[in-house]
């Protein structure tokens, strides 16, 4: 079984390095179970960032967000991150569910990816869960069974 599961990454590797995903040496690949994971400190800089977009104008906590906000993008400089924008994140497909999900800019981005079967029981439903996954800048994750993501990425076929 890890023979083939090894097969599989070195093929899905070749895959992206031909499809154009891997196009400088300073691209970082990486499968969705070995993905980097958000610290605490970017952790709290996406909930600032969700609360100070959703504070009224005028609050005082709106301020007082936006400041703690400027002092941590300040602590962690380049990196920092931030929510994707919708279409931001660029979609490969790789064979029937297998996909490629690629960050070409030069920000930390996080985007929602749910997995098919990643399942939590909801009081009297089962609910699929979304999960925070950070993109470093230039890198891929490879992804297989995608669900749906949120925000939506933009899809780029292979040829």
């Amino acid at each position: 079984m890890n023979r083939i599961l090894l097969c599989v990454a070195v093929a899905v590797e070749a895959c992206c390095k031909f499809s154009g995903v891997a196009q400088t040496a300073e691209t970082n690949i990486y499968h969705w179970e070995t993905r980097p994971q958000l610290t605490p400190d970017r952790q709290k800089m996406l909930r600032l960032q969700k609360n100070v977009e959703n504070a009224r104008e005028d609050s005082p906590l709106r301020t007082e967000r936006q400041q703690k906000f400027a002092a941590l993008h300040e602590k962690l400089g380049p990196l920092a991150v931030r929510a994707a924008r919708p279409n931001e994140l660029i979609m490969s497909p790789l064979g029937t569910n297998a996909c490629t999900i690629h960050n070409p800019t030069a920000e930390g981005l996080v985007l929602t990816v749910s997995i098919v079967g990643d399942l939590e029981q909801l009081g009297s439903r089962m609910a699929s869960i979304g999960r925070e996954a950070y993109f470093a800048p230039g890198s891929t994750i490879i992804v297989t069974n995608l669900y749906w993501t949120t925000p939506s990425t933009a899809k780029r076929e292979t040829h």
